[in-house]
C-alpha cells in the first residue's frame, strides 16, 4: 500500500460555510444558483450542479442575515460538482 500525502497550497484556514450563493455573468446576466461550502479569506469552494457552466471570472453574491455582498472570483479548478476561485 503506498501512502500519498496530500499538500495544501491554501495560504489561508478554511471554515465550512454552507451558506447559499449567487454566480452572476456582468458579461451575459447569466445567474447560477451555489453553495459555498468552505471560505477562506482568499477564496471559497462552491457546490453547483455543473462546474462547467461556471464563467471563469463573474461575482458571487452571498447572503447573510443582515445583507448581501458581491465578490469578484476566478476559478481555479474544477471537479464534479464543485468549482474551487479565489477572491480578486
Amino acid at each position: 500500500m503506498v501512502h500519498v500525502e496530500r499538500v495544501d497550497r491554501r495560504g489561508a484556514p478554511r471554515y465550512r460555510a454552507q451558506k447559499s450563493g449567487k454566480i452572476i455573468c456582468p458579461e451575459t446576466g447569466t445567474i447560477l444558483d451555489c453553495v459555498i461550502g468552505e471560505m477562506s479569506s482568499t477564496g471559497v469552494r462552491l457546490l453547483v450542479s455543473s462546474p462547467l457552466a461556471v464563467p471563469r471570472r463573474f461575482e458571487l453574491t452571498v447572503r447573510s442575515q443582515r445583507s448581501q455582498r458581491a465578490v469578484s472570483c476566478r476559478v481555479v479548478w474544477r471537479s464534479p460538482g464543485e468549482v474551487g476561485v479565489a477572491f480578486e
